[in-house]
């Protein structure tokens, strides 16, 4: 968001699981490139790892969990994370 903006974050749950949904009103993610960014040592930044989304990914997977982007309404980038129910109240 080159360095402001604001971001949205959005909380919702029910027996299903829990959803937390990150919005921000930036220059977005091209769709080409959406599912990439989760990818190991993938960036397009000139100073970037490209680890940090890929290890978001394997650590919300690791806990049965998901993370997706998508684009927000008006421009921008969301990043949903959805957390399922843990096994004992399943």
């Amino acid at each position: 968001m080159q360095g402001g903006g604001a971001i949205d974050v959005t909380v919702t749950g029910n027996r299903s699981g829990v959803a937390v949904t990150i919005a921000d009103h930036g220059p977005g993610i091209p769709a080409d490139l959406r599912q990439q960014v989760f990818e190991p040592y993938f960036t397009t930044k000139d100073d970037g790892t490209g680890l940090g989304l890929a290890l978001v990914r394997v650590t919300l997977e690791a806990h049965r969990g998901t993370i997706s982007v998508t684009e927000t309404l008006g421009g921008g980038a969301t990043f949903s994370i959805v957390f399922p129910p843990s096994r004992s109240s399943a």
